[in-house]
């Protein structure tokens, strides 16, 4: 074990001001990628939103019923899912990998089995945006074609949203990725207060719109999904410059 890792520190190279002693190969190259991970969780992850919201048109009944969107536009759909994946999804497996090799040592058990929860949430999550991505696109299309069977499409349609946004997006997603949320926000709350602090606020946010989704409180859960989306932002923003830096986590 390099003292990096036995000072529960994922990256730097000076025993100074705040900073990591020296990491070695693997582990910068790690530290690096998160870095990149985050600043595109941020950046992408707000293109995807933004992109998801015009994809509904910006109709209420849309938002509380995403199944009625077989009447939008299919590729605004396809891009929207496509940017979801290479931000809210793929670059979360880097980040969990690099916080794990800064703050296991300070609990490996609990440390392990919340970067499994974050590694399941993105395999999860993964294959429902990709669901989403070819065969929602496909339907839409389907459904705007002369002669389509309307009714039979927009069932179809329906369930693919079902199983997406409300089984996975709204169900285990966040009962996975608030799991591992709150114990990087309790591991590193001592050195890094705020952020720390952020983490475990999203990690019980996102396990508040389990129950709303569940219960199908609409207003609730949308309003928990755009703190999701803020917070997200800002922590993740956070993340990638404390990587960047080489800073302690």
């Amino acid at each position: 074990m390099s003292p990096g890792e036995l000072d529960g520190v994922d990256v730097g190279v000076q025993p100074v001001h705040g900073r990591a002693h020296a990491e070695g190969p693997d582990e910068d190259l790690l530290r690096r990628a998160a870095a990149i991970a985050a600043f595109l969780l941020a950046g992408l992850g707000a293109v995807s939103t933004v992109l998801f919201v015009a994809t509904f048109q910006f109709r209420s009944d849309w938002f509380a019923d995403p199944a009625l969107a077989v009447a939008g536009g299919a590729p605004l759909l396809q891009w929207a899912a496509l940017t979801d994946l290479f931000s809210y999804y793929l670059p979360v497996a880097l980040i969990a990998l690099a916080i794990r090799v800064a703050i296991r040592p300070r609990s490996p058990m609990i440390v392990d089995i919340a970067t499994l929860a974050a590694i399941g949430y993105v395999i999860a999550g993964s294959i429902g945006v990709t669901a989403l991505a070819s065969a929602g696109p496909a339907m839409m299309r389907e459904y705007d074609a002369p002669g389509a069977d309307k009714a039979s499409t927009a069932v179809a349609f329906r369930l693919l949203i079902e199983v997406v946004f409300r089984g996975l997006w709204q169900t285990l997603d966040p009962i996975l990725l608030g799991f591992w949320f709150l114990v990087v926000g309790r591991l590193t709350q001592p050195r890094r207060h705020a952020w720390g602090v952020l983490a475990m606020t999203l990690g019980g946010v996102l396990w508040l719109g389990v129950p709303a989704g569940v219960f199908g409180l609409a207003f609730l859960r949308d309003l928990l999904s755009g703190i999701v989306a803020v917070l997200g932002f800002a922590w993740a923003l956070r993340l990638g410059a404390l990587l960047a830096r080489r800073s302690i986590l």
